[in-house]
Protein backbone atom coordinates (compact mmCIF):
# COMPACT_ATOMS: atom_id res chain seq x y z
CA UNK A 1 0.00 0.00 0.00
CA UNK A 2 2.81 2.23 1.01
CA UNK A 3 4.93 1.25 -1.92
CA UNK A 4 2.24 2.13 -4.43
CA UNK A 5 2.05 5.27 -2.98
CA UNK A 6 5.16 6.40 -2.69
CA UNK A 7 6.04 4.94 -6.07
CA UNK A 8 2.93 7.04 -7.67
CA UNK A 9 4.03 10.16 -6.12
CA UNK A 10 7.38 10.17 -6.98
CA UNK A 11 5.90 9.46 -10.79
CA UNK A 12 3.76 12.79 -10.37
CA UNK A 13 7.33 14.87 -9.03
CA UNK A 14 9.22 13.94 -11.48
CA UNK A 15 6.54 14.41 -14.44
CA UNK A 16 6.10 18.15 -12.67
CA UNK A 17 9.49 18.24 -12.95
CA UNK A 18 10.10 17.05 -16.98
CA UNK A 19 6.85 19.59 -17.58
CA UNK A 20 8.60 22.78 -15.65
CA UNK A 21 12.67 22.53 -17.05
CA UNK A 22 11.56 20.84 -20.24
CA UNK A 23 13.26 17.44 -21.30
CA UNK A 24 17.25 18.16 -22.12
CA UNK A 25 17.32 20.28 -18.98
CA UNK A 26 15.50 17.47 -16.79
CA UNK A 27 17.85 15.05 -18.24
CA UNK A 28 21.23 16.76 -17.39
CA UNK A 29 19.70 17.69 -13.84
CA UNK A 30 19.13 13.84 -13.79
CA UNK A 31 22.45 12.84 -14.85
CA UNK A 32 24.15 15.92 -12.89
CA UNK A 33 22.55 14.26 -9.47
CA UNK A 34 23.38 10.53 -10.48
CA UNK A 35 27.50 11.73 -11.15
CA UNK A 36 27.41 13.45 -7.88
CA UNK A 37 26.07 10.49 -5.47
CA UNK A 38 28.22 8.83 -7.33
CA UNK A 39 31.57 10.33 -6.50
CA UNK A 40 30.34 11.08 -3.32
CA UNK A 41 30.03 7.00 -2.55
CA UNK A 42 33.68 6.77 -4.45
CA UNK A 43 34.90 9.14 -1.93
CA UNK A 44 33.75 7.54 1.13
CA UNK A 45 33.97 4.09 -0.04
CA UNK A 46 38.16 5.49 -0.48
CA UNK A 47 37.89 7.21 3.39
CA UNK A 48 37.01 3.79 4.46
CA UNK A 49 39.97 2.68 3.14
CA UNK A 50 42.51 5.20 4.67
CA UNK A 51 40.76 5.91 7.77
CA UNK A 52 42.37 4.20 11.14
CA UNK A 53 39.70 3.75 13.05
CA UNK A 54 41.16 1.82 15.78
CA UNK A 55 42.83 5.10 16.31
CA UNK A 56 39.87 7.58 16.01
CA UNK A 57 37.59 7.90 19.53
CA UNK A 58 34.14 8.76 18.97
CA UNK A 59 32.08 10.00 22.30
CA UNK A 60 29.03 10.46 19.94
CA UNK A 61 26.96 7.17 19.12
CA UNK A 62 27.87 5.37 16.16
CA UNK A 63 24.62 4.59 15.71
CA UNK A 64 23.27 7.52 14.32
CA UNK A 65 25.78 9.05 12.54
CA UNK A 66 24.24 7.63 9.76
CA UNK A 67 20.71 8.17 10.59
CA UNK A 68 21.09 12.00 10.73
CA UNK A 69 23.69 12.04 7.60
CA UNK A 70 21.16 10.69 5.79
CA UNK A 71 18.47 13.06 7.49
CA UNK A 72 20.43 16.33 7.05
CA UNK A 73 21.06 15.31 2.97
CA UNK A 74 17.76 14.46 2.42
CA UNK A 75 16.00 17.54 4.15
CA UNK A 76 18.50 19.64 2.07
CA UNK A 77 18.14 17.98 -1.23
CA UNK A 78 13.97 18.74 -0.55
CA UNK A 79 14.91 22.51 0.46
CA UNK A 80 16.75 23.13 -3.12
CA UNK A 81 14.05 21.05 -4.70
CA UNK A 82 11.57 23.64 -3.05
CA UNK A 83 13.51 26.95 -4.15
CA UNK A 84 13.46 25.66 -7.53
CA UNK A 85 9.79 25.57 -7.92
Amino acid sequence: MYEDLGTKTSRLVQEFDRNRLREKRWQRRKITEIVIIGVIGVLFTALMFVVDFDKVRLDFPINATPFIGAWVGFNLGEIIRMNNL
